[in-house]
């Protein structure tokens, strides 16, 4: 059995009201990367009429939340709305404009795209396939002024933060925030850490983005629950390429939180040896 049909068979296992220990609102927020009809063993697209179910199931039962305006409702101690679900990509893939976007248009569908400012610029090279080059700043801003769309910044580099001293950190964390802001013209309200588990966020890193001003940030901590303290550390369920509209079901209940737990245990681990953040 490969780890993805493990982790299927133990959501079953897990009742999805477990997903509630600790506190918390729910309010799952899916993380995406690319939407394409190719395959790309590293970047694990997801086929353009598998994310159109998706868009399609959510858009009849869920109401689908901006990430801003959640982040401002957990700054502000308000309540969550019940039956929401947040939509997030990273990385910033051609696809997101070519494939994605008119999706999200012919549902009306709001998501927020973290992209990497170095990427953009033509610095870095995430994937190095055709195909899976970066969007440009003007496919951005068009993106943004459609009023679907909010861009926010994952690194300048996409290099691992809690790899780097802290001034090179704390570098990744402001580069971004001023690239993706003289770019798209708009102020970049959210983050989301490269890898985002607890060894990978620098605490210089997760000090910067509250200093800088960023209304909240996101990890990979896998849980569909929120609090008010995690407004730094928000957490998301990862979405995989061939996830159908079953195993969709699933993540939005809470039956894969479990992983929230190994997540927690691993987290503490490196926090102890002095390395990344736990909470």
């Amino acid at each position: 059995m490969n780890k993805s049909a493990l982790k299927t068979t133990l959501a079953r296992l897990f009742p999805a009201p477990l997903s509630r220990l600790g506190g918390g609102q729910r309010l799952p927020v899916l993380c995406y990367h690319s939407v394409n009809d190719r395959p790309n063993g590293e970047c694990d697209p997801m086929p353009s009429s598998l994310f159109e179910a998706h868009l399609e199931y959510l858009s009849r039962h869920y109401t689908i939340f901006p990430l801003r305006m959640m982040a401002e409702k957990l700054q502000n101690g308000e309540a969550l709305p019940g039956n929401a679900v947040g939509i997030s990509f990273d990385d910033g893939y051609i696809d997101n404009y070519e494939v994605a976007f008119p999706l999200l248009k012919a549902y009306g569908t709001h998501a927020t795209i973290f992209v990497v400012s170095g990427f953009i610029n033509g610095e870095v090279d995430l994937i190095g396939d055709k195909g899976w080059e970066a969007m440009s700043w003007a496919q951005l801003r068009e993106m943004q002024a459609s009023g679907l769309v909010e861009i926010g910044a994952h690194s300048h580099t996409h290099r691992i933060l809690g790899r780097l001293d802290a001034g090179e950190a704390v570098a990744e964390v402001r580069r971004s925030k001023e690239e993706i802001e003289a770019g798209t013209g708009q102020q970049t309200a959210l983050f989301a850490y490269p890898n985002g588990q607890g060894a990978d966020i620098h605490p210089a890193a997760l000090e910067a983005v509250r200093r800088l001003g960023f209304t909240g940030a996101f990890s990979t901590f896998w849980r569909t629950t929120h609090r008010p303290a995690q407004r730094f550390v928000i957490n998301r369920v990862m979405i995989s390429g061939d996830d159908g509209i079953e195993t969709l079901k699933l993540k939005l209940s809470g039956s894969y939180d479990f992983i929230y737990y190994l997540h927690k245990a691993k987290a503490l681990r490196t926090a102890l040896k002095g390395q990344g953040v736990w909470r």
